[in-house]
């Protein structure tokens, strides 16, 4: 590189024609230290973009995506949290732009040192497009193997939630833990009790269910089209022998819906949706083998809507039918001081019933409640 009056000059660099007809000059480049491979380019200016760069330690890729355009004249500097250390290099062309704070006041070069960053004379390996590890795609941070990996060859720590730009599992960088645990308590009431007590003793042996079992695939297969289930499906297939925290608590999820059961998950489910049938009906319902979990997908109820609301529950359905959770199966209203039979079941997914949007179609999962006795009941007296 050629010094000119003390003044560094410009290195003739090129960006490839990523996004772009033509070729762009390369105006500035910052440096972060990675881990075990020393420093790998951050960030990319060139005069008419900006290219965010990361380092995939496991994958051994450095991975490069597009993420600004229009006119550069200026490197605007973030600085570092530990500005104590030195956690960036920065090369930037003098005679092209300027280098600027975040509040876009001018610095100079010595002004950099204190923000964490030291200005070089010269990029340390040349163009950063020629790096034989650069692949062109965005990253995805898990926190399971604190690393970085290209969108397009994520672990299995890391799922895509269907239809959006938002990640799930346990490896996921933002985690709703109430959600989840929501989505997963509403998979389990779709398996019978000793499914349910085998997941716990699987996530508490440190095994993943979703991999040991095929049921369990099977059924995560079934439920990916419906939303309600998205965060439990993505955190089962996302465990792995390796998250043993994640293992853990989802043995403790487990264990807390075994002891204490749906109806103490309030948050969940607190609107169900009560539906009087004629005695014949109720009967045709209550003779469902209630231990089998495959025996209700076969059996959709066909509900009218606009009807009259009788009730706050029936209000609620009305305004938002794909929201139930659960529906409880009555006797008709005039003979319910003498019949208390009833069937209570959860609700796996509702689809539209007719073209219109006038009825819709509720698909059950699992029996909650019949005849006033938990389907746990029910399985004991079976085995007795």
């Amino acid at each position: 590189m050629k010094r000119q009056d003390g003044i560094l000059g410009a290195v003739e660099m090129f960006a490839p024609r990523w996004h772009s007809d033509r070729e762009e000059r390369i105006v500035a480049i910052e440096y972060q230290r990675a881990r075990k491979t020393g420093w790998k380019p951050f960030a990319v200016l060139t005069e008419s973009s900006s290219y965010d760069f990361e380092w995939c330690g496991k994958d051994g890729v450095l991975a490069a995506h597009m993420s600004g355009g229009g006119r550069n004249d200026t490197y605007m500097l973030h600085g570092y949290c530990d500005a104590s250390k030195l956690c960036g290099k920065l090369w930037y062309d003098h005679e092209r732009i300027k280098l600027v704070s975040a509040d876009e006041k001018p610095l100079a070069d010595k002004d950099a040192r204190p923000l964490g960053v030291l200005v070089i004379a010269a990029p340390l390996d040349g163009n950063p497009f020629d790096d034989p590890d650069l692949v062109e795609d965005d990253t995805v941070y898990c926190q399971q193997c604190r690393d970085r990996h290209p969108s397009e060859s994520m672990c299995d720590h890391v799922q895509w939630e269907d239809g959006s730009g938002w990640t799930l599992g346990c490896g996921a960088e933002e985690i709703d833990f109430g959600a989840t645990q929501a989505s997963l308590y509403r998979l389990l009431r779709m398996l019978s009790p000793a499914d349910v007590r085998q997941m716990r003793v699987l996530t508490a042996n440190g095994a993943a269910p979703a991999g040991d079992r095929s049921y369990y695939r099977d059924l995560l297969e079934q439920r990916r089209g419906e939303e309600r289930f998205w965060p439990a499906i993505a955190w089962l297939k996302s465990l792995d022998h390796k998250c043993r925290a994640a293992l853990a608590l989802t043995a403790g999820w487990v264990w807390m819906f075994e002891r204490v059961g749906w109806r103490a998950c309030q948050a969940i489910s607190s609107h169900p949706f009560y539906r009087h049938l004629s005695s014949g009906q109720l009967n045709n319902w209550l003779a469902l083998d209630p231990l089998n979990p495959h025996v209700l997908d076969e059996c959709p109820m066909h509900m009218p809507l606009g009807f009259k609301n009788a009730s706050a529950n029936d209000r609620v359905f009305q305004e938002d039918p794909f929201a139930c959770e659960e529906v409880t199966l009555w006797p008709p209203q005039k003979t319910m001081k003498t019949d208390r039979r009833e069937l209570t079941l959860s609700v796996a997914e509702v689809k539209w019933g007719s073209p219109r949007h006038k009825s819709v179609d509720l698909y059950f999962g699992a029996v909650i409640n019949r005849n006033g006795k938990h389907v746990s009941e029910l399985a004991e007296l079976s085995h007795g």
